[in-house]
């Protein structure tokens, strides 16, 4: 929201002599061990070499300053770190960095639970608890595990209010519980990724008690203010309530800047008052909760604790950073362009001190809006202990959660009409993408099922959920709340269905705890969660419009038994049903070139209840034809096969049906074939893997 972003590309420009100033003011720091040859042209994509050089131009942009002594402080801030990390270190870690490849997480399957729910009765789990849950969730086929955040919090948000970034929640065990269930994911061959809660801390973090309690050195590590906000009006937009106010930029002038309401059920604006122990007032920005206040990335020491954080658990082995809520890091405006350089600079950070991880960017944003996240085509060539590595992933994050394809897939299954998810498919045909850059596809998260980037004209499709019980709304029903299973009316042939959306997408699927059992809706877990708040904010004062988020009607803890009895066959119908046809395809995908790794061709029928399309990986000549039929009514659907010159030319074909193992034999005329589909079927056929 709010006026255009400004282009911060020539933000030295007036100060020519500025980089030279930083230098001098470096010189006596010694060598800079970041400077290295000019950049060469290999291939399309040069080879960059991160220089003190870039470093003044992004620091001096992201903390909005040309005094060289800031910058100069910042830049040994970023080196400093970056040694620190490299000495470190673990030697296996450092090899790893050397062998891994750039398009690794397309071959994973994420699984991600709360660890205090996960196998357990009550909010009772704990790393241990979570570490024996593990043979299960091999047994499922999943190969990344993400545990939601972990870090010591005030346990109000699921743990994204974070009061200790270094150190894991004593309620889960500690420290100690979690590297053992590191060392289990990594006896498994399973990745280990977490949350980088960077937009925000609890009130209980030290930094906002230290200023509570007088301590004016921590108000730049929020934004503040020392009178209240000035609000020039509110409305609402097609993304949710805006608030609009009066603000002074560096320069002394007014200006409106529109703000967004992400909990407008919470809090009706943006800012907390809080008195300090001085009897002072200050009036605290947040995006979120009243208890999560934001930090303010203008300060050099919130860029260092960053740094300090990210080096931390990367060299602890976690191989995924989700970087959470990231478009909201500069106020000024969602997706700033200094937030895209915060982004990049840590890009850069990861790279130089553990390649084999990845960033995984959190943007509930348009599909324009996430592509930049990405950044460019990148290759970077980084000086390791052990050796030189060229990296070719993207600048910025390499990893993305795909919101668009998720809201077209549910408007494709709630309303039987393939062309939300082919209209989709064309637009994400029409933005290139980054070399080596991967969606994270989902159906649900522990959030809502975002509707807030959609046209008014589609947001009904999906309101239907909550309109007829199966879910709950939130934001204002700009978001709808609950579990997959629910939203399919818990029909099994239709959850199947919206599994095979997920594992045939391009991109790396993720799945949520509890809904490859088709787990249910838990009114109980919302009940007595707003409880625990409202007992929260009686104790701190804390003003808000409600306690109850209906995001955690998704949530909830789910006993051991009832995940194990469903792998067993032991459980209900539904439940074993679910976890059988999740395993196959999670299976299946493992064994094809094409399904994890292939491109995504269009394919055209004559139906409008029936989403086909290919996947084909042009080096092992592996092809899979994917069609989704999106009624109950059983059909005859044509196929235009001409996409596939190979496969059109034939008068007939024989192909696998890689979920059933079946053999199909598709008859040809001008390049199309005709399939018969039953009730809210589902087909993969292929040519490789056939029995």
């Amino acid at each position: 929201m709010g006026a255009p972003v400004e282009d911060l590309t020539d933000y030295f420009s007036s100060s020519p002599d500025i980089l030279k100033r930083v230098m001098e003011e470096l010189s006596q720091y010694g060598t800079d061990f970041l400077l290295s040859y000019p950049s060469e042209l290999e291939g399309l994509v040069p080879v960059e070499h991160l220089t003190r050089t870039h470093l003044v131009s992004t620091l001096g942009s992201i903390l909005q300053t040309r005094d060289p002594r800031v910058i100069g402080k910042a830049i040994l801030d970023f080196e400093e770190a970056v040694l620190k990390a490299r000495t470190t270190r673990p030697p296996e870690l450092q090899e790893l960095d050397l062998s891994i490849e750039a398009q690794w997480p397309k071959d994973t399957v994420e699984y991600m639970f709360y660890p205090d729910q996960f196998g357990v009765d009550g909010k009772t789990g704990t790393f241990e608890t979570a570490a024996r849950m593990i043979p299960y969730l091999k047994g499922l086929g999943v190969d990344q595990l993400y545990p939601l955040p972990f870090l010591r919090s005030a346990g109000l948000d699921g743990g994204f209010d974070v009061m200790d970034f270094l150190n894991v929640e004593p309620r889960l065990g500690g420290t100690e519980a979690f590297e053992h269930f590191l060392r289990e994911a990594k006896k498994n061959a399973m990745k280990v990724k977490m949350d980088l809660v960077l937009n925000h801390v609890s009130d209980q973090h030290p930094w906002f008690q230290a200023l509570l309690n007088g301590d004016d050195r921590f108000r730049e590590c929020f934004i503040t203010r020392e009178n209240a906000p000035a609000i020039l009006r509110r409305y609402e937009s097609s993304a949710g309530k805006v608030v609009v106010y009066k603000e002074m930029d560096e320069g002394g002038a007014s200006h409106e800047v529109h703000r967004r309401l992400i909990f407008p059920e919470i809090a009706d604006c943006h800012y907390r008052e809080v008195k300090l122990s001085d009897g002072r007032k200050l009036w605290i920005y947040h995006t979120f909760y009243p208890f999560q206040l934001d930090l303010n990335y203008r300060n050099p020491q919130v860029l260092k604790e960053a740094y300090g954080l990210l080096a931390h658990w990367a060299n602890k082995g976690i191989d995924v950073f989700r970087l959470d809520a990231i478009p909201f890091l500069d106020k000024r405006a969602e997706n700033h362009a200094r937030t895209h350089l915060v982004v990049e600079l840590l890009s850069h950070f990861l790279k130089h001190i553990a390649p084999a991880s990845r960033l995984k960017v959190e943007a509930c944003q348009k599909l324009d809006d996430i592509v930049r996240y990405f950044g460019r085509s990148a290759r970077t060539e980084v000086k390791l202990p052990l050796a030189s590595k060229l990296i070719e992933t993207p600048s910025e994050s390499q990893i993305a959660y795909q919101f668009e394809g998720m809201t077209a897939s549910w408007l494709t299954l709630i309303s039987g009409n393939k062309r939300y998810y082919e209209e989709f498919l064309s637009r994400l045909e029409t933005l290139p993408l980054p070399h080596n850059a991967i969606w994270a596809n989902f159906l649900r998260v522990h959030d809502e099922l975002t509707l807030e980037m959609l046209p008014e004209a589609h947001k009904p499709v999906l309101q239907s959920i909550f309109r007829e019980g199966r879910g709950a709304s939130f934001r204002d029903g700009n978001g709808v709340a609950g579990r997959a299973a629910e939203f399919l009316g818990n029909d099994i042939d239709r959850i199947r269905l919206a599994y095979s959306f997920l594992m045939s997408q391009d991109g790396m699927p993720v799945l949520y705890y509890g809904d490859e059992i088709a787990a249910g809706n838990n009114v109980t877990f919302v009940q007595a969660e707003a409880r625990l708040r409202a007992e929260y904010f009686g104790k701190f004062g804390i003003e808000a419009l409600s306690t109850f988020d209906t995001r955690d009607l998704g949530r909830g803890p789910i006993p051991r038994d009832a995940f194990e009895s469903a792998a067993m066959h032991k459980g209900p119908l539904l439940a074993s049903s679910t976890f059988d046809h999740l395993h196959t395809m999670i299976v299946v995908r493992r064994s094809s070139l094409a399904l994890r790794r292939g491109r995504i061709l269009r394919i055209t029928n004559d139906c409008e209840d029936v989403l086909s399309y290919g996947r084909e990986h042009s080096l092992s000549g592996e092809t899979v034809l994917v069609v989704h039929h999106l009624n109950d009514r059983p059909t005859t659907v044509t196929l235009d096969l001409t996409p596939f010159p190979e496969l059109a030319i034939q008068n007939s074909i024989h192909l696998s049906d890689y979920l059933t193992g079946k053999e199909q034999i598709l008859e040809l005329r001008n390049g199309k074939a005709s399939i018969q589909l039953g009730r809210f079927e589902t087909i993969w056929l292929g040519n490789r893997l056939r029995n």
